[in-house]
């Protein structure tokens, strides 16, 4: 699956939740970056595919079976700099503001559930650094298609048998 869509739509909400001086980045795999300037937002999805419920919705659409059930995913967002706690408190409370929700909702995503804002701030060298972190529950739907091939003579005991 192609998480890119949703990664672009969280980043676009995070963006417009905060300064434009707040450098906001997903973590990859990779070489790891330079440390950025602070204040400083990354992203990282924990948990990219968790099925919810029971079993998948499966139909037969237009010659194709069609797959189709509910999926969450968990995004870790971590916050560095003077204003960490206020930076993941303000984007917490920005989960309720209808065009946030209309704005993820264009990419097919929805909250499930909003973990509590940490903090934690740490040691680094000889000053404390304010850290904070949140995770944060995302609900999307899969649909996948798959196409029927038609089988046109079965083998029986070594003896091809038409199919039809």
């Amino acid at each position: 699956m192609d998480y890119q869509p949703f990664k672009d739509a969280i980043m676009a909400w995070v963006k417009s939740q905060v300064d434009s001086s707040v450098t906001v980045y997903w973590m990859e795999q990779g070489p790891v970056p330079p440390r950025p300037p602070r204040p400083c937002i990354n992203m990282k999805i924990v948990t990219p595919s968790v099925k919810i419920g029971g079993k998948d919705d499966l139909r037969y659409v237009g010659g194709n079976f069609v797959v189709n059930g509910p999926r969450k995913m968990l995004v870790s967002f971590n916050s560095y700099g003077v204003e960490a706690i206020e930076i993941m408190t303000d984007l917490r409370d920005s989960i309720d503001d209808p065009d946030v929700i209309d704005q993820l909702g264009a990419a097919g995503l929805a909250f499930v559930r909003e973990g509590d804002v940490e903090n934690l701030t740490q040691l680094l060298d000889s000053n404390y650094e304010t850290r904070a972190h949140i995770d944060i529950e995302f609900g999307y739907n899969i649909e996948n298609a798959t196409g029927i091939v038609e089988i046109d003579k079965i083998s029986i005991n070594g003896v091809d048998v038409p199919a039809s």
